[in-house]
């Protein structure tokens, strides 16, 4: 099999753009969410893939690095389809119990395919080298491309079921990144055109411009919308309250500087990652979730609702909380102090005044909540 020149063009613009992604990348340091790591590897991965593609067209003379470069093209298929396994789940806000099954049937494709390219050199089922010293397709080189398509439906499958957990951009945006590997795939099964790796590439790009518009509206740590975005919402949502009225809860995560002292940074900023999971589970796509700074975090709940429905949804986070505390293996446990109104137009309270009106609200509870545990400490000293 032998790769034709418009192929080898596709792979070198790929490379190009790859690379420059890869190192603009590198300049957020060390400061990622596992989201931007799992991505920076998926775009390394991808690196490499173009690398061997281009060697496969290049190192015919050279029998030794020509066979190593067709080891490595077809072998990275399957890391870098758990790795983009990996980057959904970071995207999908979800309880772990749910993922055993997705962790299975797409551990097991990238198992299975990882196996049989191992073999390969040896029994030559993917692919084997001619005496004529040329890349010659096995017999079992439709299983390699149906066990990637497959992993890729099913990644896509996965999107879907989860639907509700995302909003329309990240849900548009991951089923997108699986296109065109996927129409590259079936173009090979069919043709003897192999552009997969240049899909693959083509879908990074297209996450790469969605993560840099991303970050300026969004908190680098959690994924919430950072507090600039936040009020220019709460601005939006008092301009047309008359029409479509909302909701906020101000949520303070309770003894955050202990948890910070006890286990450290990493501990603390895990704490809030979860927190921001928390809420995000708890709420309708609809609603929005922002860090407001610090350890707060403020909810939009958009949308017309009476105090039964605000308070059902104050119930939920607490339900949810709950769940974390009992089922997550942390060193710390997490406790909100929360804080919630319904906006009222008629009062003529601008953005402002409104967050300090929630704000207030949550600080009397945790004034309220910080006197009851005084009083039962109280109680067991005098016991």
């Amino acid at each position: 099999m032998t790769y034709l020149p418009n192929e080898l063009s596709v792979n070198l613009y790929a490379l190009c753009m790859l690379l420059f992604i890869y190192i603009t990348s590198r300049r957020h340091g060390d400061a990622l969410s596992a989201q931007r790591r799992i991505y920076r590897h998926l775009v390394a991965g991808a690196l490499v893939l173009l690398l061997a593609n281009v060697g496969t067209d290049v190192l015919a003379g050279m029998p030794g690095m020509y066979r190593a470069a067709w080891f490595l093209a077809y072998l990275l298929y399957a890391p870098l389809l758990w790795l983009a396994f990996l980057y959904f789940r970071c995207n999908i806000f979800s309880a772990e119990q749910h993922w055993a099954v997705w962790e299975r049937g797409i551990g097991g494709i990238c198992l299975l395919d990882g196996l049989f390219t191992l073999l390969s050199p040896l029994t030559g089922w993917y692919y084997a080298i001619s005496d004529a010293g040329v890349c010659v397709r096995g017999p079992w080189f439709d299983v390699h491309l149906l066990l990637l398509v497959g992993g890729l439906s099913l990644l896509g499958f996965m999107v879907i079921c989860f639907r509700r957990s995302l909003d329309t951009s990240r849900f548009y945006s991951l089923l997108f990144f699986l296109l065109p590997p996927l129409l590259c795939s079936l173009l090979l099964l069919f043709f003897d055109a192999n552009f997969v790796a240049g899909g693959i590439a083509f879908s990074l790009m297209v996450i790469f411009i969605t993560l840099q518009s991303r970050d300026l509206v969004t908190d680098y740590l959690t994924g919430a919308y950072n507090r600039r975005q936040l009020e220019w919402i709460l601005q939006e949502k008092i301009r047309t309250a008359a029409q479509q009225g909302f909701a906020a809860i101000m949520v303070d995560i309770d003894s955050f500087k202990q948890i910070n002292d006890a286990y450290g940074h990493d501990a603390g900023d895990d704490a809030l990652r979860n927190t921001a999971d928390i809420l995000r589970r708890s709420v309708r796509l609809k609603d929005i979730v922002a860090r407001y700074g610090g350890d707060e975090f403020c909810v939009i709940v958009s949308g017309s609702l009476n105090a039964a429905e605000l308070v059902g949804i104050v119930s939920r986070i607490e339900a949810e909380l709950r769940y974390f505390n009992t089922c997550a293996v942390k060193p710390y446990q997490l406790s909100f102090s929360m804080g919630y109104s319904i906006y009222d137009p008629a009062s003529g309270m601008d953005a402002q005044h409104f967050q300090k009106h929630i704000d207030s609200l949550m600080y009397a509870q945790k004034k309220t909540r910080h006197a009851e545990r005084r009083r039962a400490e109280d109680w067991e000293v005098t016991d």
